[in-house]
């Protein structure tokens, strides 16, 4: 992963769109099998997103997780530490349950919504700009 996409202030930017404090990390999710990961911890949430991803799916995975996290924060059983990694992958049945997959198309959707407002934008820099300014009145 580059210096330059290091360098964006992708906590910023999920702080404004999830509308709560996020910490957002470049490593391998949690969860085995994952390519982003969003869950609670106290009163924030935490974001991982895989480094191996290129700058579209970063930028989709980052914005499908923001979305979990502005719209499921408060449903959430917050952990009281950050996970530990290498934690088992989810269950075909359990991602396949009505529950949850209401959740991950409620949150693909919103990704969707942000995802084409900021597509005028060439980098990612931009995007994160025009994001950071998506509930501003």
């Amino acid at each position: 992963m580059s210096d330059r996409i290091k360098a964006i202030d992708w906590a910023g930017t999920a702080r404004c769109l999830a509308g709560h404090r996020c910490k957002v990390y470049f490593r391998e999710p949690s969860r085995k099998n994952l390519d982003g990961l969003h869950y609670r911890v106290n009163n924030h949430s935490v974001i991982e997103l895989s480094p191996r991803l290129n700058e579209r799916e970063l930028m989709w995975v980052f914005l499908h997780e923001v979305g979990h996290a502005r719209l499921h924060f408060n449903r959430l059983k917050a952990h009281q530490n950050e996970l530990a990694p290498n934690r088992p992958a989810y269950s075909t049945e359990y991602l396949q349950s009505p529950k949850i997959a209401a959740r991950e198309t409620d949150a693909d959707r919103l990704a969707n919504t942000w995802f084409k407002f900021a597509s005028y934008q060439d980098t990612l820099e931009g995007k994160h700009s025009v994001l950071r300014s998506y509930y501003d009145d």
